[in-house]
């Protein structure tokens, strides 16, 4: 063995929770134990409570078997599980109603807001085909009108018309390029003077 390194091997004094004293040795001098071969009950066969702390008077006093009888005191014991499991299965029982009410609720919103949408988009169909239908009622008015012109005229106003016609948009698509046309028109003629 290397030297320095361990701990010393001495003489110990042991002493039990009975009263028992011995002597072995250890790294330690004095030892406290709670259960020794005189009070053990393998080795004394005889049973005894050992009591380290006061657990076991902890023990009777939770479960008051110094009043009552053990099936007394088991009874009431069952009798408090029963009723805990009782309420935790009541408690479990609202949880999921609860859960119930907020998903009815959210379906409920939901197929509101898709009949909402469903109204909106009929109306929207309804509006546009109102749109469509009274944009052809407006042609249809304006050819029976030319077409009544055009029978009262002849055919050289309805070419008017037209033309007038096609050549407004192109003005209001061009209008810059109409002002320098005027202006260019005006230049030739103060040249001509």
């Amino acid at each position: 063995m290397r030297s320095g390194i361990h701990p010393d091997y001495v003489a110990c004094n042991v002493t039990c929770g009975c009263g028992n004293t011995f002597e072995t040795r250890a790294t330690v001098t004095e030892l406290k134990v709670e259960i020794c071969s005189a009070c053990h009950p393998f080795y004394t066969g005889k049973q005894k409570f050992v009591d380290a702390a006061g657990r076991v008077e902890k023990f009777q006093q939770r479960f008051a078997w110094k009043d009552g009888s053990v099936s007394d005191v088991l009874s009431d014991a069952e009798a408090q599980r029963e009723e805990q499991r009782q309420t935790q299965v009541d408690q479990e029982a609202r949880k999921r109603a609860k859960l119930a009410d907020k998903k009815k609720a959210a379906a409920e919103r939901r197929a509101k807001i898709l009949e909402d949408k469903k109204v909106k988009y009929a109306e929207l169909e309804a509006a546009k085909q109102a749109e469509e239908e009274a944009k052809a009622a407006a042609e249809a008015e304006a050819a029976s009108a030319e077409s009544t012109d055009a029978d009262a005229g002849g055919e050289a106003p309805a070419a008017e018309d037209t033309a007038s016609k096609a050549a407004a948009p192109e003005a209001a698509t061009d209008g810059a390029s109409t002002e320098e046309a005027d202006t260019t028109e005006e230049k030739p003629a103060d040249d001509a003077s």
